[in-house]
């Protein structure tokens, strides 16, 4: 046989497969294993972000997946190179975070697309576990985040955080979209000369107009979770450089290509971007796990501490035995990737609904300046925070409205079985069926919320420290809010995630005031985790203001 027959049979037989697999993707799963009952989503919607992405994930449910989904609460959606049900009713919810030991048990990206790069990267963790894998995994870390107190890490690197912004605003020339504002607010123009008279500067602002601030907010999120749950600082705050950083931008941007993600099937080929791809994933483990152990001292002096990192627990447990090398690996990359993706993602929705509603960004610096002028240590100051309702309120509404992770499809049926909705419609779940839920709608169903739900309104949460709490709790239990998951699988980096919130919406109030920049086109992300989609702010310092 000739090479050129050799490479055309190759060739036919890799097309025979692709069309093989779709035809099975299209047309046989959706008719002979799920629900014909259930309103399938067209498999084309699942494609419109890879193809025009001036829609957004709210235009796309709006249009397409709550029409089908509102009355009968689960729909069949294709998603990761297969079919799966959807849900946004609460109580089908319930029902998958009530019985995941026993019915609809987590799968994560290693059983579900085997082979996959995006498989690869994140393995085998405590996300994604199940069962006594599972159970030891949270052995190991849960301790770490219950036992957490070093808050000083936050609020330090907010403050550096915040210093950068300042930065920004200082080095940005006259000629390059700095207004300054007078006490009167009468613009200054761009090329008028700035007195640095003692009038001017203790009541001036210098406005940074259309910063893209969400390259900080990830640094920021990243030297946080690498410092409370790693032992090492990425540093990229202070290091534009920073190897890790860098590796791991490039990593995620290789992996997430859309052609792969929609089918990722694909990874199995030998395709060398993708192979090489895998190599770097691969190097990228290991560098992750040589910084972790260059900031152990070593085993006989660690395991004598009586709080431990993370990382450092996730070390010692594999040094005995207790768990294997790739569930290490595994588990310091999901730690890496989960602890710093969802913080950034919230804060960027923070940023922008107090930039949006500023009567709040107003209510809140006054409570602020109150709690600044006692100069309280990091501790009592953050404890204050706490028992702010209306900065909690105004965290729990951007987490309603914006969920960090809209769309989770990670349980798999592990028997034949029935979801009973609210409307009493039994649905019944083929063994091997993946299930997710849409956190997007859920959080956003007006039987639910109020006619009212897609509405900015803190004040729903209650009017107290006490009834914001209460309300928290409940909604959380009847699964009406599923962003930090729930049962037995609630988020462990929960309390963690929402003091980071606190501390740093605190120092960003004290600080600074801003606006949604004029020229910033308002939506969401097009796919994937939520969250304002390219985000440009009007950001001005305060000078003694109050």
């Amino acid at each position: 046989m000739s090479k050129f027959d050799f490479f055309m049979e190759g060739i036919i037989l890799t097309v025979s497969i692709i069309m093989v697999t779709l035809l099975k993707i299209v047309y046989v799963t959706p008719m002979f294993f799920l629900e014909h009952t259930v309103p399938m989503i067209p498999i084309y919607v699942s494609f419109i972000p890879f193809f025009n992405n001036s829609v957004d994930q709210a235009y796309i449910w709006t249009r397409y997946i709550e029409p089908k989904i509102k009355d009968y609460g689960i729909v069949k959606i294709y998603f990761a190179g297969r079919w799966n049900y959807l849900i946004n009713d609460p109580i089908y919810l319930n029902q998958l975070f009530k019985y995941e030991l026993t019915l609809f048990h987590k799968s994560g990206n290693n059983e579900k697309i085997p082979g996959s790069l995006l498989a690869h990267y994140t393995g085998t963790n405590i996300i994604s576990a199940h069962g006594k894998q599972w159970k030891a995994f949270r052995k190991i870390l849960l301790p770490c985040f219950l036992n957490f107190q070093h808050y000083t890490i936050p609020f330090k690197n907010a403050n550096k955080f915040c210093e950068l912004i300042s930065n920004n605003i200082h080095n940005t020339n006259v000629d390059s979209s700095l207004d300054v504002f007078t006490s009167n607010e009468t613009a200054v123009t761009q090329n008028s000369k700035i007195e640095n008279t003692p009038d001017t500067l203790a009541s001036s602002y210098y406005t940074l107009k259309g910063f893209r601030i969400s390259e900080l907010v990830q640094k920021m999120c990243l030297d946080n979770i690498s410092s409370i749950a790693l032992g090492f600082n990425l540093n990229t705050l202070e290091d534009p450089n920073s190897h890790l950083f860098l590796y791991l931008n490039r990593i995620k941007k290789d992996i997430f290509k859309p052609i792969f993600m929609a089918f990722p099937f694909l990874d199995n080929f030998p395709i060398k971007s993708r192979t090489d791809t895998r190599k770097h994933i691969d190097l990228f483990k290991e560098e992750l796990l040589d910084e972790v152990k260059k900031n152990l001292i070593d085993n006989f002096q660690y395991e004598q501490e009586s709080y431990l990192n993370a990382g450092a627990n996730l070390v010692k447990e594999n040094s005995k035995g207790n768990i294997s090398k790739d569930e290490l690996l595994d588990n310091l990359v999901i730690l890496l990737v989960a602890g710093h993706e969802n913080p950034q993602l919230l804060l960027t929705s923070l940023i922008y609904v107090l930039g949006k509603y500023q009567k709040y960004q107003d209510i809140l610096r006054f409570n602020f300046l109150k709690l600044s002028t006692s100069n309280p240590s990091d501790s009592d100051l953050l404890e204050s925070l706490r028992k702010d309702f209306t900065l909690t309120s105004v965290i729990y509404e951007t987490i309603r409205l914006y969920p960090p992770i809209g769309n989770l499809i990670n349980r798999i049926a592990a028997k034949d079985c029935y979801l009973k909705g609210s409307n009493n419609q039994n649905v019944f779940i083929k063994k091997g069926t993946y299930i997710g839920y849409n956190n997007y709608g859920i959080q956003r169903r007006c039987d639910v919320w109020g006619k009212d739900a897609n509405e900015f309104k803190p004040d729903r949460w209650g009017k107290d420290y006490n009834e914001v709490k209460d309300q928290w709790k409940s909604r959380k239990a009847s699964a009406e809010i599923g962003a930090f998951h729930g049962g037995n699988r609630n988020c462990i980096g929960e309390e963690l995630s929402l003091n980071i919130m606190r501390i740093t919406v605190f120092k960003m109030i004290t600080s600074f005031e801003w606006t949604l920049s004029n020229d910033w086109k308002e939506r969401i992300t097009p796919a994937g985790p939520i969250c304002p989609y390219q985000l440009k702010i009007d950001i001005r310092k305060l000078y003694n203001k109050h």
